[in-house]
Formats: structure tokens, C-alpha cells, sequence
């Protein structure tokens, strides 16, 4: 009884639109926080880079600096303009196969 009443429940409700709903929200976030991971790597070769010129030495945490090589392999530095759409599906895709430490 108790089933049957969950199951009217579940039919008759929103659920499973609100589900695929927030599936595709939880997508769309991972293309923007790849786009600001993206965004981030390339301040950091950047900073890297002028911190190395002016005899400084720019420094990043264990977990960060392996987290940032792990993108650098998938996804390189932007010294000339290119086509963005590429390193945004790697970034999506680095994201969506990233295991916490």
C-alpha cells in the first residue's frame, strides 16, 4: 500500500523533470567552471612567467600545483589565438574525470 501510494506520488509529480532539470544544470556547471579553470591556468603560466623575469618566485600549494599539471596535460597554454570551443570541451571533460586526492 504503502508502495503503491509512492508510486501514485512519484507519477503524478514533477520529480523526474525536476531531476533531468537539475542534471543539465549540474552540466552547464561544470562547462563554466571550465571555462574559469581555463581561465585560471593561464593567469597562472602568466604570473608564472613574469614572477620568473623579475627574479621572483611564484609558488603554488602541493595539491594545487598537481591539480594544474594534471591540467596542463590536457589542456595547454594560449600563446596565440586559437578556436577557445576545444580546450572548453577538455576542460568540461578534465572536470567531469577529476578525482579528489
Amino acid at each position: 500500500m504503502i508502495l503503491s501510494a509512492f508510486k501514485s506520488l512519484w507519477d503524478s509529480s514533477d520529480a523526474p523533470y525536476v531531476g533531468m532539470r537539475l542534471s543539465k544544470i549540474v552540466d552547464n556547471l561544470y562547462y563554466i567552471l571550465g571555462i574559469e579553470l581555463l581561465h585560471a591556468a593561464q593567469a597562472i603560466d602568466l604570473r608564472t612567467q613574469k614572477a620568473g623575469q623579475q627574479g621572483a618566485r611564484l609558488a603554488l600549494g602541493r595539491t594545487t600545483k598537481a591539480f594544474f599539471d594534471a591540467y596542463r596535460e590536457q589542456v595547454s597554454f594560449l600563446n596565440k589565438d586559437r578556436v577557445l570551443s576545444i580546450d572548453i570541451q577538455k576542460s568540461y571533460e578534465f572536470l567531469q574525470g577529476w578525482k579528489i586526492l
